[in-house]
């Protein structure tokens, strides 16, 4: 457990970092992100080494829902200050020839060489400037781990991603939008009272339709937590809640009644549901949620476990039974 006094710095520095930071696109906005999604989706170390590879992978994850048109229109948002954001041009490129990310994951040459060439993006912009302050390199997160190959994180760095998830990602993402909405081309795009919190960060419902019928067919019609029939009143639900960890995985979805659902809100399962769900969704139809889902979804069991894992052990609050 990191110190009282490492927890307040922790805080402080993130907070600085945003202040003081020098954003002309929102690259630093993705890499935080994606560090913080890393640290919880990784087995707890006190000095985790992430290869930058991985973060860049992250970083397309986050960016590829918002390399579309933005709310129905044929324009695209600008997130560079001048030009568009080279990764962004690069993944529109993509999406142009009608690939999901999850099939485009899937053709492992195609996508490594994709993710070798947006790379150097991150190689020479975030990955060293995130942490200059006021013209001050400070690296309080990390230090540079085999060169430009992988970043180590410092002491307990990991464990206060952990416990300030929710305010890394909160904070995060309201400047991230901040960032957009000053960039001048995208004044007449977005407007005053634009939906953009949901375009850049909210769960696609096109897709999730495609996770209601693989989980009634799992599920065998019934709901997940008062297991009765399902009939038409049915939701897919994010069994960690999406408001606690803000990103669509395969094995994370379960089928259940609107009304249990409704009940459930942003609570925590509880520990019966738990193994349930472990049993479900991992040990016995984890092969097949991959299958059938990886081409909408990140379908990545061990990730799915740490992201629990984590939302478990980080919990303050009671435990939903139904």
């Amino acid at each position: 457990m990191p110190s009282e006094s490492l927890q307040i710095a922790f805080i402080q520095y993130i907070s600085r970092l945003f202040k003081e930071g020098d954003f002309s696109a929102t690259y630093k906005f993705a890499f935080m992100n994606a560090l913080a999604d890393i640290s919880i989706e990784s087995g707890l170390e006190e000095h985790l080494v992430i290869p930058v590879r991985h973060i860049t992978e992250k970083m397309i994850e986050l960016y590829w829902e918002q390399a579309r048109p933005f709310s129905g229109k044929e324009r695209f948002l600008c997130q560079n200050t001048g030009t568009q954001a080279a990764m962004i041009s690069r993944i529109i490129a993509v999406q142009d020839t009608g690939v999901s990310l999850g099939e485009f994951k899937r053709d492992n040459v195609g996508f490594d060489k994709f993710v070798t060439s947006v790379n150097k993006f991150v190689v020479t912009g975030p990955l060293w400037r995130l942490q200059i302050l006021s013209d001050t390199p400070e690296e309080f997160l990390y230090k540079k781990h085999n060169g430009n190959q992988s970043i180590q994180l410092n002491s307990h760095i990991q464990q206060c991603f952990h416990i300030y998830y929710d305010l890394v990602i909160s904070l995060t993402r309201d400047r991230w939008q901040q960032k957009i909405r000053s960039i001048p081309v995208n004044f007449e795009l977005v407007g005053k009272k634009g939906d953009l919190e949901n375009f850049l960060f909210g769960c696609q419902r096109k897709s999730l339709n495609k996770a209601r019928d693989v989980y009634l067919d799992i599920q065998k019609g019934q709901c997940f937590y008062c297991q009765k029939p399902l009939k038409d009143d049915v939701a897919v639900d994010h069994f960690i809640p999406w408001a606690r960890y803000p990103n669509d995985l395969g094995h994370n979805f379960v089928l259940a009644h609107t009304s249990c659902n409704s009940r459930k809100k942003d609570y925590l399962p509880s520990l019966e549901h738990l193994g349930r769900w472990k049993v479900q969704n991992i040990e016995k139809h984890g092969d097949e949620i991959s299958e059938r889902l990886a081409a909408y979804f990140l379908c990545d069991a061990g990730r799915s476990l740490s992201v629990v894992g984590w939302a478990y052990e980080v919990n303050a609050g009671k435990l939903w039974v139904s």
